[in-house]
């Protein structure tokens, strides 16, 4: 695996773990 192929998984994986957090507060609000 690359530099740059690790970087983008790393990326991606950041990415999905900030959507998870809005979407944990998103449902924390409406309670």
């Amino acid at each position: 695996m690359s530099d740059e192929e690790e970087l983008e998984a790393i990326r991606k994986r950041k990415l999905e773990q900030l959507q998870q957090q809005a979407v944990q507060q998103q449902v924390a609000q409406q309670q």
